[in-house]
């Protein structure tokens, strides 16, 4: 693998975000450089650009849904002494009910009216059918991002949190030396390895995710 020039032995912690007890954890991981989080590559991807409306979200499966927040309930003490609290979205085809447990950060920062993309598991055992502590983005979010990448994570370190990571270590100052021969990008139409970082990392289409992973496969041969 080739070396990104200037940051191959540049410290995580200098990255914003990163303080000590965060730069453990993901040494943990194996991550202690900047060059390591550019070459954490993603396992997957969220497709938020394959958003379904409530009627056609399919059954007890994984997806995104895309509603608008129609009420937010207050949040009640359950008996298991969690923090509970249901919100009410919808859309022109029906409505849904989410449902969250101990999460106050998420649910402080809805707004009614607002419209949200939802990701999580669909339980139509439920009046309305409903998602229990599903992930949500803004559309804005949504549109900067469409495909959002999933990162391998452990108890300590969130896929969510290595995304932003990965964020600051490509906005880190640094010039990438690229090892293939140049008639080997020109015969086989290969992106640059600054692309390949860009679009594995952050990709706008699912074509650009195919192109980054074609040429980083030609690293490894």
């Amino acid at each position: 693998m080739d070396k990104q020039q200037g940051v191959a032995g540049v410290d995580i912690s200098c990255l914003k975000g990163i303080g000590e007890k965060r730069a453990q954890q993901l040494a943990k991981m194996g991550l202690s450089t900047i060059e390591d989080l550019l070459e954490y590559y993603p396992r997957d991807y969220i497709d938020y650009t394959q958003a379904y409306c409530i009627a056609q979200a399919p059954q007890e499966t994984r997806c995104v849904v895309r509603a608008a927040v129609l009420q937010i309930g207050e949040q009640q003490r359950v008996k298991s002494g969690k923090r509970l609290c249901r919100i009410d979205v919808g859309d022109k085809t029906g409505h849904m009910r989410m449902v969250y447990f101990n999460d106050s950060y998420t649910v402080t920062r809805l707004r009614t009216g607002e419209e949200y993309l939802f990701l999580g598991r669909v339980d139509v055992s439920t009046v309305p059918k409903s998602m229990t502590n599903p992930v949500v983005i803004t559309s804005e979010q949504a549109q900067k991002t469409p495909l959002m990448p999933v990162y391998r994570q452990t108890s300590a370190v969130s896929s969510a949190f290595l995304f932003k990571c990965v964020c600051e270590a490509l906005a880190y100052p640094r010039q990438t030396q690229e090892v293939l021969p140049r008639s080997l990008v020109e015969k086989y139409r290969l992106c640059s390895k600054e692309q390949a970082l860009y679009m594995i990392h952050m990709p706008k289409t699912q074509e650009q995710v195919h192109q980054a992973r074609r040429r980083l496969i030609y690293e490894e041969l």
